[in-house]
């Protein structure tokens, strides 16, 4: 259908880009009059984004990408994300930022974190406080989380995770007893050193369900005790997650496969305490 410049023109100053555009940059008619195929082309293209509910229905030639109007003397169209588009490039960049060690946080929706619980109010009021000092650069200890078994310790932790990771922290989640396995096997392939220091670099590091592995000597020294020294002296965001309360913590971190070491249990339970604030989780069972 062919349309006069008359009837464009008046269609162009019904549409909201452009009626926004000449009232910001106070164009006279004249200068509409002459720009017109310009906005018109800008109209066109717009067109096809409408009704667009994802980027798999995508109608322009570069899938994905959204007309802006722009002026400066004259009227072009720049070409931005859309929506869609957008969501799935922040949905990259979290992936960038987030490394998951030997679990699995893909089925992690923050929706179904029960905020609104009584026994986790304080919990997700003392992590969103965390969150916001973290990005805006501020030092800030992390939580060492407590509580019984599937009372939603490691969901919580999980959601965080992936939200640090959202907002461009580089994050590593890491179940800690399969972790431990992972490391160990990884002294006879000469990758120790590698997976020690993905640990120590990440800006944000959670140790999920610490206390349910076989400790040992080398592990608790070398391993977590190294670890923790080095994100001490950086002042680096940690988080850890565990059945053990303080008390069976020190007992745990004392007891290795060979013998009770209270002094050097000590002193991991210290780098523990600077980092990280004891918060005790006591909610209900939500496996059952």
């Amino acid at each position: 259908m062919n349309f006069s410049r008359e009837q464009i023109l008046k269609a162009a100053l019904e549409d909201k880009d452009v009626k926004t555009l000449v009232e910001h940059h106070q164009i006279n008619i004249d200068v509409l009059e002459k720009e017109i195929l310009n906005i018109y082309s800008f109209m066109i293209n717009k067109k096809k984004c409408a009704g667009c509910t994802s980027i798999n229905g995508c109608n322009q030639d570069l899938i994905g990408s959204m007309p802006k109007l722009l002026f400066n003397g004259n009227f072009y169209t720049e070409y931005v994300p859309c929506p869609y588009l957008q969501k799935q490039m922040d949905k990259n960049d979290k992936i960038a930022n987030l490394t998951v060690l030997a679990c699995n946080l893909d089925n992690v929706d923050a929706s179904s974190l029960f905020s609104d619980k009584p026994a986790r109010k304080l919990i997700y009021s003392k992590m969103m406080n965390i969150f916001n000092k973290e990005i805006n650069g501020e030092k800030v200890k992390g939580i060492y989380l407590h509580g019984p078994y599937g009372c939603g310790k490691s969901y919580i932790m999980a959601c965080f995770a992936n939200k640090f990771a959202e907002n461009g922290k580089k994050v590593v989640f890491a179940y800690y007893p399969d972790l431990i396995r992972q490391i160990k096997s990884s002294i006879s392939t000469g990758g120790l050193e590698d997976a020690v220091e993905i640990l120590k670099d990440a800006d944000v590091l959670f140790l999920d369900d610490f206390g349910g592995e076989t400790t040992t000597s080398f592990i608790r020294d070398e391993v977590l005790g190294a670890v923790l020294q080095e994100r001490m002296e950086n002042y680096k965001l940690t988080f850890m997650t565990s059945n053990l309360d303080p008390v069976s913590l020190h007992n745990h971190l004392a007891e290795t496969a060979k013998d009770i070491d209270e002094l050097r249990a000590s002193r991991i339970e210290e780098r523990i305490r600077v980092l990280m604030e004891f918060v005790e989780l006591n909610d209900s069972n939500y496996r059952n």
